[in-house]
C-alpha cells in the first residue's frame, strides 16, 4: 500500500470499528469490509507478479465518517458545558494537541 494512502486507510479502520459491523458466520466474528482488487503484471523481461489494491467499502466508510463527526460534535459540546474555571490554558492546549495529533510540552522554560 502506498504510504501516502496508509493514514487514510488506518483512519477508515479505526472509525469503522465504531459502526454497526456485519457478523460473518464463517469467521464467527464481526468484520470490516475492504474491497480488494488484484491483477497480474509482467514487465518486459522480468518475472510475473500480482498487484493488489485495497479500498474501503463505501457504505462502511460513510458510516465511519458519520461516527467520527458525531464524536467530534459531542466532544465540542462537552467542552462548552464545562465550568469556565476548569477550562485552563493547559486544558485548551491539551484539547488542541489531541485534536491535531500533537503533544503538549509542560513546564517549558523560555529563559
Amino acid at each position: 500500500m502506498p504510504l501516502s494512502q496508509l493514514e487514510e486507510f488506518v483512519q477508515y479502520l479505526h472509525w469503522a470499528t465504531r459502526t454497526e459491523l456485519q457478523y460473518d458466520e464463517y469467521l464467527k466474528e464481526k468484520f470490516i469490509p475492504v474491497k480488494v482488487s488484484g491483477w497480474m503484471k509482467q514487465p518486459t523481461g522480468k518475472k510475473t507478479f500480482m498487484s493488489l489494491a485495497f479500498e474501503p467499502s463505501y457504505k462502511t466508510k460513510v458510516a465511519a465518517e458519520e461516527v467520527k463527526e458525531a464524536q467530534a460534535a459531542a466532544e465540542h459540546a462537552e467542552t462548552l458545558q464545562q465550568p469556565s474555571e476548569a477550562c485552563s490554558v493547559n486544558t485548551a492546549a491539551a484539547n488542541l494537541a489531541q485534536g491535531t495529533a500533537g503533544t503538549v510540552v509542560e513546564d517549558f522554560d523560555f529563559s
